[in-house]
């Protein structure tokens, strides 16, 4: 499929229209920015999250031989959340998103128990409600974008959760240290 980009000859011309485009769409969709930021802050927490266990489950007397194990259970989490997102398409985005902030804030809650188990389902919940919804956010992005933008658009929405992980590391450090 040819787009109007394909039409220009210059390579510097082309970058230039599709940034300009993209960054209209940006200015003009409150929602896809909205999404964005609201997927990469569910994303960064429970990344940290995952983080933090890997260092907190030894602490509190996990064997290191179980540690492998155990990451890949909490793993196991994100591909399931991924493949069982698929079965909502139907259900409004706002109630996906804040059932992912939900599994994510009891993520968030595990540590208060301060032992394995509740570390081990937090972790597992928080990396299934962060795949689940990273899927239904990049196919509602996709949806909204000419595909002369997605690749741009993505990689927006990729730099916006390495910002929110820059900027919530160090708190998490302090947090959780």
């Amino acid at each position: 499929v040819k787009t109007e980009v394909h039409e220009i000859d210059s390579v510097a011309k082309r970058f230039h229209m599709v940034i300009r485009d993209s960054a209209k769409f940006l200015r003009e969709n409150r929602r896809a920015r909205r999404m964005m930021v609201f997927n990469s802050l569910v994303g960064a927490i429970s990344t940290l999250m995952l983080f933090f266990l890997q260092a907190k489950l030894p602490a509190i007397g996990m064997k290191t031989l179980l540690l492998g194990p155990a990451l890949f259970a909490m793993g196991l989490g994100s591909a399931i959340g991924a493949k069982v997102v698929t079965r909502y398409s139907a259900v409004r985005y706002r109630y996906l998103a804040l059932f992912a902030a939900v599994g994510t804030a009891l993520e968030c809650a595990s540590i208060l128990f301060g032992s394995m188990v509740p570390l081990l389902i937090g972790g597992f919940v928080g990396a299934f409600c962060d795949s689940f919804l990273e899927v239904r956010t990049d196919v509602e992005l996709n949806d909204m974008v000419s595909s002369n933008q997605r690749a741009t658009l993505m990689s927006v929405h990729s730099v916006t959760f390495s910002v929110i992980m820059m900027l919530l590391s160090p708190l998490f450090g302090l947090l959780f240290a």
